[in-house]
């Protein structure tokens, strides 16, 4: 039998042990959330393991018949950022999907050990998966001139790999995806949601690029959303796929299937904004149809030009949000002071975007009856008009341009040319690159 003299102290001893932990890890978390006024946003990466490439010809035949990622300055862009972010004292950086270039898992660990070092120097990280991130049957390696395959991440090791970039710190996590709650500061709440549909890729032979909630994250999301009202919190939300459609070809793959339901429900919750990615373009939306305005801050892919990220500022009565290139000129000088391409960043990363898209042209038009004159005038339009638009910066795709006449050069009001490059000069809009809004009235 115990002995109640010795029993009791000891009890009361130990209660006093456990509250006093709790009241010191609660005013630790206080103070460390109350810091998170300033948050960093990139998306895209699409960051490939070193491990996993050469930069032989075959890797650069991927990547100059790829879309526009430059993967051979992965590590500097990375690096370069981990000094703005300390430069500007940012508090919190946000990865919205599309981490690696094909779920290689390796990838995931290499880019988990970059995100260490930019937590190490006090700004803490938060992730969610994109649609290229998990069980990608096309997870490759480019070494020696061969293409091999190489393994995945499943959902259960990206909770492994990223524990500690979010998940461990979440109020709530949805028990049907790798969606999670996060308090940034005492006063605002972030929904780090993942859209993403990853269960029959395997089976299908390639990742979906879609996105879709289903019925039990709709309503955790609602559960959670209403306790931030309750309490008087400040909602955004993060996630990978549109909210909004942000473009009149960028629709079905891009924007989440069911919008709507979850529009409906962010409105109805006064959520502020949605952080997303997946587009690789630069571009802020609104909806303001029914139950109120909400915004859609769609960020360019950070692998891709102009190499942005965004920075969300959270004042006492508004918020707002900018862009910011990654300062990489100034990482060169101080650490690859021979590195001519990264002393000139700006002309070396533009030269290489439009490299893509002078290709993209040439590609698209292969083969046609229009001579090489008409196709290099072509593609030089096609070469300022996309760094336009991938930067944001639609309003200088005016008439004004040199050769602009695509119409008398391109001829067929059919073509996909035409209505690709007519399409990217227009966006109604607000500015792409700057926001400023004051807090719900709810709030």
């Amino acid at each position: 039998m115990m002995n109640p003299r010795k029993t009791l102290p000891a009890l009361i001893a130990l209660l006093f042990s456990v509250l006093w932990g709790v009241m010191v890890s609660a005013e630790g978390r206080q103070d460390s959330v109350r810091e998170r006024q300033t948050i960093a946003v990139i998306t895209d990466p699409h960051y490939l393991s070193p491990s996993l490439f050469d930069e032989g010809p075959l890797f650069d035949r991927v990547v100059y018949g790829g879309d526009g990622k430059n993967l051979y300055i992965q590590d500097q862009l990375l690096a370069a950022l981990s000094d703005d972010l300390v430069r500007h004292d940012i508090d919190a950086l946000l990865v919205t999907g599309d981490i690696t270039l094909n779920g290689e898992r390796q990838s995931h660990k290499d880019f988990a050990a970059r995100l260490k070092t930019i937590e190490n120097r006090g700004i803490d990280v938060f992730v969610i998966p994109g649609n290229h991130d998990l069980n990608n049957p096309k997870a490759r390696g480019f070494t020696d001139e061969q293409v091999r395959p190489v393994q995945s991440l499943t959902p259960g090791q990206f909770l492994s790999v990223y524990r500690n970039y979010g998940f461990s710190e979440a109020l709530s996590r949805d028990k049907d995806s790798l969606s999670y709650l996060v308090e940034l500061n005492p006063d605002v709440r972030l929904l780090m949601l993942d859209s993403n549909q990853y269960d029959m890729n395997l089976s299908m032979g390639y990742s979906d690029p879609g996105g879709l909630f289903k019925p039990s994250t709709l309503q955790w999301i609602q559960d959670v959303a209403e306790e931030a009202v309750e309490e008087g919190a400040v909602l955004f939300a993060a996630l990978h796929h549109s909210l909004i459609d942000h473009h009149s070809m960028l629709t079905r793959g891009f924007t989440i299937d069911n919008n709507k339901a979850l529009l409906s429900r962010f409105k109805t919750y006064g959520i502020e904004a949605a952080l997303t990615g997946h587009i690789h373009v630069q571009d802020i939306v609104s909806d303001e149809n029914g139950e109120g305005l909400i915004y859609d801050i769609a960020g360019g892919a950070f692998t891709v030009y102009p190499h942005t990220y965004g920075v969300l500022e959270l004042g006492e009565e508004s918020w707002s949000y900018e862009t910011r290139e990654v300062d990489v000129p100034s990482w060169a000088a101080q650490n690859d002071p021979e590195n001519t391409d990264l002393l000139d960043f700006e002309h070396y990363s533009s030269g290489f975007f439009r490299d893509f898209s002078h290709r993209m042209v040439e590609k698209q038009l292969e083969g046609s009856d229009y001579s090489s004159d008409d196709i290099a005038s072509i593609s030089e339009i096609a070469g300022i008009l996309n760094l336009n638009f991938f930067a944001g910066l639609e309003e200088k795709n005016t008439p004004s341009l040199e050769g602009y006449d695509l119409e008398s050069l391109l001829g067929d009001s059919e073509s996909f040319m035409l209505m690709y490059l007519q399409s990217i000069t227009e966006d109604s809009g607000p500015d792409d690159n700057y926001l400023e809004k004051k807090y719900n009235i709810q709030y």
